[in-house]
């Protein structure tokens, strides 16, 4: 017990009589020993949390691992899903699942046709 031989606690014992005296010693005895349980309570329990914590932290460690791979699946799965609908469709899906259609060039080319129109429209309203 705390690196004390038997000679040892047999002095401090007998310091403690003729200091303190035998009436007080075993209250203070008492008192010292409900001192002492309750410190290696203490730090009993602080070692339980720390162990907690550290458990804690690996959990969360594994979940965001967890978590990262699934949105790299997800992705890849997104992708794939992507590239089939292509296949099938000739549509194309932004990877938020907006679906853009191809538009055949003519349409193409009548929609730019009336921008350039509208745009050259708006300047001579502007000038006059």
């Amino acid at each position: 017990m705390f690196g004390i031989s038997g000679s040892e606690f047999l002095i401090i014992i007998a310091v403690g009589l003729i200091v303190i005296g035998p009436k007080k010693l075993p209250g203070i005895a008492k008192t010292a020993g409900r001192m002492f349980g309750e410190f290696k309570k203490a730090t009993g329990d602080l070692k339980e949390n720390i162990a907690a914590d550290e458990n804690l932290v690996q959990v969360k460690r594994h979940f965001d691992d967890a978590v990262a791979e699934g949105m790299k699946q997800g992705q890849k799965a997104m992708e794939e899903v992507a590239v089939n609908e292509e296949a099938w469709t000739g549509d194309h899906l932004d990877y938020s699942g907006t679906l853009y259609e191809e538009e055949p060039e003519e349409e193409v080319e009548q929609k730019a046709g009336a921008q350039d129109e509208s745009e050259a429209q708006t300047k001579s309203q502007k000038e006059t």
